[in-house]
């Protein structure tokens, strides 16, 4: 399997459990997958930075939109974490409630972004990998 399917792979699970997330009524289910939440979202995050960004930065047709998507994740990653920091320990609210709708309208337009835009340029010019 190459790495763009495994992105698929992580985003479908990004996604399954930002749906769990907003539909889960009972408080310490949604608090379970919220954490695990973080977790992949940070696995997911380690390997595009380790991994997706500097192949695209080597070729000077894909460094621009290299840089520009990492800078744009760097700034939604930060407003992520916060966010986890502040929520973590906390009893959920109706703030939190309304701040994780927004996280997740974030997260959903950035995977589609990526699906869409971003893994189609990887996959034109690292065909191998």
């Amino acid at each position: 399997m190459g790495i763009i399917e495994e992105f698929h792979n992580q985003h479908r699970e990004i996604i399954k459990l930002l749906k769990k997330i907003q539909e889960d009524k009972n408080i310490d289910i949604m608090d379970n997958n919220f954490k695990v939440l973080k977790t992949v979202l940070i696995s997911h995050l380690i390997n595009e930075d380790n991994y997706l960004y500097p192949n695209l930065r080597t070729l000077e047709i894909t460094k621009e939109i290299s840089d520009s998507y990492e800078d744009e994740m760097s700034e939604i990653s930060s407003e992520i974490m916060n966010f986890y920091t502040r929520y973590e320990s906390k009893e959920k609210t109706e703030i939190f409630n309304q701040e994780i709708k927004n996280i997740i309208g974030k997260l959903i337009y950035r995977i589609t972004k990526e699906e869409k835009e971003l893994y189609p340029i990887f996959k034109k010019n690292f065909p191998n990998k």
